[in-house]
């Protein structure tokens, strides 16, 4: 975002306008700070700048410092049906005015005199620009922490299949509306809706830009147990996006482990066959209710629900046709607790045959 002093500004061609959107969920301690700031930023330069807050129905007093500031340059809006950083982001991506695009924190980690550089590369050609911690120049706040560091690394080697930006974990960056309108899509889990951008966009020309990134102003952070077990199934939806056989695979993994592992188990403590299959698919059952439960991530459509269903079904009807065809050929016991767990390979197997197409079939248009 180049700054132009008031007396160039009639000698140089108008700047395309940003929209900031910035998503809040009781952050109202914050926004006097982050409006103050835009509010300097824009007379900084000639460029218009709009500041759109996406509020997930805080009831914080977060509409009355919005009227408060009077400001006809700032919107809020408020949703009262869904709540999610990420997926608040791309509501205010997609109500924003303006064709460059910028997201940012309100609690005050991220820089608004960091903004300019970000579109600055935006300008120079780049489709993405991500505020980066881990390239020259960038750098975190000393009492970040150890912990906070160690979580970051993680994440971000998590993410590391999918893309080599050295820092998608920022929550900083700036995009064009085309690159966006581009995108597959988005349906991000959680909170890092850059990572989401990064993927679905299929942006070749991403461009990291230093910064700085600092501790909160005020309030908690919402980074919890549970919205890292979000992120862990960001990660493996956008692997499914990307690589849909990666994604089979490691679903048929996962009912191989919560089922046959729980079977096995059962028949070498000396219960019968049906009552281990029925025991096994309980464990299974509830591992998968647990998890959903943990990540507060379900399948929303009555179609995926049924395919989740009937996928993780293939494997306990494989194990029990494998039981009861061993009883009828082998005579010896043991062999039948070998065919019946093969069964359940072989029905992990099919489960990994059946979700793939389905995996390819997942991708869609976004539009903005």
């Amino acid at each position: 975002m180049t700054l132009t002093r008031p007396s160039e500004a009639a000698h140089s061609p108008t700047p395309a306008p940003v929209s900031i959107v910035v998503p809040t969920f009781r952050e109202a301690e914050n926004l006097p700070e982050l409006i103050d700031r835009v509010a300097r930023l824009r007379e900084r330069t000639s460029r218009e700048v709009e500041l759109v807050i996406v509020d997930d129905d805080s009831r914080d007093g977060t509409p009355e410092i919005v009227a408060a500031s009077g400001h006809p340059w700032l919107r809020l809006i408020t949703r009262t049906g869904e709540r999610g950083l990420a997926s608040a982001v791309v509501a205010g991506l997609m109500s924003a005015s303006n064709d460059l695009l910028v997201v940012m924190d309100a609690d005050g980690s991220h820089d608004v005199g960091d903004v300019p550089r970000l579109v600055d590369a935006l300008d120079a050609g780049a489709g993405m620009a991500v505020g980066s911690r881990y390239v020259a120049g960038g750098s975190t706040d000393a009492e970040w922490g150890l912990a906070r560091l160690v979580n970051s690394k993680v994440a971000t080697l998590l993410a590391r299949p999918l893309t080599r930006v050295k820092d998608p974990m920022s929550g900083f960056l700036a995009i064009r509306r085309d690159v966006l309108a581009a995108c597959s899509t988005l349906d991000p889990v959680g909170y890092k809706i850059g990572l989401e951008l990064l993927v679905k966009s299929r942006c070749t020309d991403v461009r990291e830009v230093p910064i700085h990134f600092s501790l909160r102003r005020h309030g908690h952070s919402k980074l919890s147990m549970a919205e890292q077990m979000r992120y862990c199934e960001h990660v493996r939806r956008l692997m499914a996006f990307r690589r849909p056989a990666c994604s089979s695979l490691a679903g048929a993994v996962f009912d191989l482990l919560t089922y046959t592992l729980p079977l096995a188990g059962f028949l070498m403590l000396g219960i019968a066959l049906p009552g281990a299959i029925a025991l096994a698919a309980i464990v299974g059952v509830t591992v998968l209710l647990a998890t959903s439960r943990v990540t507060g991530v379900r399948p929303r459509s009555p179609g995926r629900r049924r395919r989740l269903w009937l996928g993780y079904g293939l494997m306990i009807v494989a194990s029990m046709g494998g039981g009861w065809l061993a009883g009828l050929v082998v005579s010896l016991d043991r062999f039948r607790t070998v065919a019946v767990l093969g069964a359940a390979g072989l029905g992990s197997v099919g489960d990994f045959v059946w979700r793939l197409p389905r995996e390819q079939t997942r991708e869609r248009s976004f539009v903005a």
